[in-house]
């Protein structure tokens, strides 16, 4: 009764009750024994009912059986009043009404409690449908890691078991993992010890989210429960996983089309070169460490191309082979190692997707600007051959033309580094880097030879560079109060005859330090050498084959190879570089690739002749402004010639055969001799000075043009210089094959200069 009012909990365990009802039964029957053999002992009837009301009230909260145990007490109360009646005691009565009305009682209560509880069990079998139909498994465990009775019939699916009730669940979960094992165990632990939710709930945060269990891949929440224990949510995740890579897989298609269908011309040239480096393997026979290194560098630069490309298969492939290669002690093993490995058959998984998608023909075509390259070869070729053999006007106008033929090969610096944008950002998402987007800076209209396109090409090694070693996390920008996203800029511009690409980040610069240990450790450089560089130097090493300063490698960067490959390509281009270095602000590269290397020595006479006067006005202007503080007002070609009274010649040879003339204005000849000529001399020795003066200008500033003569003719001495007259320079066109005449205005006369070329040459 007191269970009843104070509505207690009890144990629902059926066999507890038989149990409790075994024993109040045999009591209850040994105390109606005694009071019929001692009838005055009416106490232990009354303790009898007492102790079998308890034991009725108790049992009847079990549903199932509270029919059978309401037909017990009636059974216990009639034969309780039996009892009295039949030994005639006085307390049958009273008896009597407390038998009916405790009847009534117990069956009235317990009535309710079935309702209630028959409710409860309703809605329990409700819940118990939508957990097993969610899905999802859920299961219960103790702080011991023991499962417990309760689990949704999804799990059973999971485990492929029946019954998980007494089970580690750690070794359901983690039997082939022992390491997640060991840190699902340490964080059920500490969150099983720990009083505050939030840290309990960093603790069940910290284990492992996902385990392949039974071929699946499950997603595991662990969920924190009252009295020390856990609920697990497992959710199969496997079709998710499959779909999830399928869309991906699909975007990376994607990605690959537009890039490959928007430089279709530039993917072409690269397939064509990665057939041609494949078959050149079959055929090389050279181990030695220089084509080997060759080789490395080649590889390098193709997967950082392709992965520019978004290829799929091919860059993750090389970078495979590279690793196998790495270990490869030997040089003759290295090239069969790389045929072994066929490249050609992964690159055609990318180039398979391509036809797929676009068609056979897409790539079959030949690469063209607005004609086949071949037939602009051609006209060139026949222009050249043309305007050699013809006089001056027609040789003018002739080159001309054959200028702007050459022209059409060229190809937009800027087209040629757009790629670069939407590779910086990609690898920076990779990476997990903050990174503005690429800003490329500089004159669409500036064109320049294809030759410099290897070159551009292996500039993928810098940009990774810039990216992977250059901009730092965001933690690390904040803590030294930079803006939390990082900047990498390029930007070009041409600059006397000279193409200047500039490339920079806002990251942590060069550390020369490392680099320099490293080049130390590696036997690359000794360490007086590196305590006699300058820091400029120093940043030069990272040029340097097979140095890095990162320690691992990674198929963006860390094998030494990408940033000698950039050199690799500029020497060929004779080109130079330089770098400004400033730790923890950034770093920049400057490379200057002069633009007269597509000039070769099938080229015109009267382009050479173009070419030397050009260079020479040029220094002589350098020498009017830094010496006698003129300024040049102008310069121009001359037709027809009106020379002074005197002049300067000198013969060129070598690999240009002619002359070279230098005519000063009366004004400019007074303005040098008395500015250079200094007081005190007599004036036999004023007159010889005033006749060398001008031979000593015209030594120095063709010896100091030399160095910017066209590839083909920068092998040209220079004889010494003579005084001549008017007469001699009127006759001199007559004997000449080509010669191009320029003049320089300044604001205090004005300077011509004419060169020659012998028609023997």
């Amino acid at each position: 009764m007191s269970r009843v009012f104070f509505n207690k909990k009890i144990s629902t365990n059926l066999n507890i009750h038989l149990f409790h009802l075994s024993f109040t039964s045999f009591l209850y029957a040994a105390l109606a024994w005694l009071s019929l053999l001692y009838g005055e002992g009416i106490h232990l009837l009354f303790a009898g009912m007492v102790i079998a009301s308890i034991a009725a009230g108790s049992v009847i909260t079990v549903v199932s059986i509270f029919h059978f145990f309401v037909i017990y007490v009636i059974v216990q109360m009639s034969g309780l009043i039996s009892a009295f009646l039949y030994s005639n005691q006085e307390i049958f009565y009273i008896s009597a009404v407390l038998a009916f009305t405790f009847s009534i009682f117990v069956i009235s209560n317990g009535y309710k409690q079935y309702s209630s509880i028959k409710e409860m069990l309703r809605l329990h079998g409700q819940i118990n449908d939508l957990l097993d139909n969610a899905g999802q498994g859920f299961l219960s465990f103790d702080k011991n890691l023991i499962c417990e009775s309760s689990f949704s019939t999804e799990c059973k699916k999971i485990f492929n078991l029946q019954e998980l009730e007494g089970l580690d669940i750690s070794q359901l979960l983690f039997s082939q993992n022992t390491a997640d094992k060991e840190l699902f165990c340490e964080g059920i632990d500490k969150a099983a010890r720990c009083d505050d939710r939030l840290i309990r709930d960093m603790f069940l945060s910290l284990i492992p989210k996902e385990q392949i269990i039974n071929n699946h891949s499950i997603k595991i929440e662990c969920k924190a429960l009252h009295n020390g224990k856990f609920m697990l949510i497992l959710t199969d995740i496997s079709k998710t996983k499959t779909l999830k890579s399928k869309v991906e897989h699909q975007l990376q298609v994607q990605n690959m089309i537009v890039e490959v269908a928007s430089n279709k011309n530039d993917f072409l040239e690269l397939k064509d070169a990665f057939s041609t480096f494949i078959k050149d393997l079959s055929s090389d026979k050279d181990v030695s460490a220089g084509a080997i290194d060759r080789l490395k560098r080649e590889l390098h630069t193709f997967k950082g191309v392709f992965a520019q490309k978004k290829m799929i298969y091919i860059p993750s492939y090389i970078h495979e082979v590279e690793l196998k290669i790495r270990n490869i002690s030997f040089s003759s093993e290295i090239i069969p190692a790389v045929i072994e490995a066929n490249l050609q058959d992964e690159f055609n998984k990318d180039i398979a997707i391509v036809h797929s998608i676009l068609g056979e023909n897409f790539l079959s075509s030949k690469k063209a600007i607005s004609v086949e390259v071949e037939s602009i070869n051609e006209i060139e070729s026949k222009l050249t051959s043309i305007s050699s053999n013809s006089e001056y006007k027609e040789q003018k106008e002739m080159n001309d033309v054959l200028a702007k033929v050459k022209k059409l090969k060229y190809e937009s610096v800027k087209s040629m580094l757009t790629p670069y944008i939407s590779y910086v950002k990609q690898l920076s998402s990779k990476l997990e880097k903050e990174v503005y987007e690429l800003e490329i800076q500089g004159d669409e209209d500036i064109k320049v030879s294809t030759k410099i396109k290897p070159f551009i090409k292996s500039l993928v090694h810098l940009f990774n560079n810039c990216v992977d070693h250059g901009i730092e996390d965001i933690d690390t920008r904040a803590n030294l109060e930079k803006d939390d996203i990082g900047t990498i800029k390029c930007k070009f511009e041409v600059v006397h005859d000279v193409l200047v690409i500039q490339i920079s980040d806002d990251g942590q610069g060069i550390d020369t330090d490392k680099l320099s240990l490293n080049a130390i450790n590696k036997a690359l450089v000794d360490e007086e050498r590196i305590a006699l560089m300058s820091e400029q130097e120093k940043c030069s090493l990272i040029f340097t084959n097979k140095l890095s300063t990162k320690d691992k490698t990674s198929i963006i960067s860390g094998f030494g190879v990408g940033m000698s490959s950039i050199k690799d390509n500029l020497e060929k281009i004779n080109a130079t570089y330089s770098i400004k270095n400033t730790p923890e602000h950034g770093v920049s590269f400057s490379f200057f690739i002069p633009l007269n290397t597509d000039r070769n020595a099938d080229y015109s006479y009267l382009n050479r002749c173009e070419n030397i006067c050009n260079c020479i006005c040029e220094q002589i202007g350098i020498f009017m402004n830094e010496t006698l503080n003129i300024e040049v007002i102008n310069t121009k070609e001359l037709t027809d010639q009106i020379f002074e009274n005197k002049y300067v010649q000198a013969e060129l040879y070598g690999s240009f055969n002619g002359k070279v003339i230098i005519v000063f204005s009366k004004e400019i000849t007074n303005l040098l001799t008395s500015t250079l000529i200094p007081d005190g001399f007599n004036e036999l020795d004023k007159q010889c000075l005033i006749q060398e003066l001008p031979c000593e200008i015209l030594n120095t500033v063709v010896g100091l043009s030399i160095q910017y003569f066209d590839k083909n003719i920068k092998d040209t001495n220079l004889s010494s210089p003579i005084n001549y007259d008017n007469f001699s320079l009127m006759n001199l066109g007559k004997k000449g094959k080509s010669k191009f005449v320029k003049e320089i205005e300044t604001s205090y006369g004005r300077i011509i200069c004419i060169v020659t070329q012998r028609e023997e040459q």
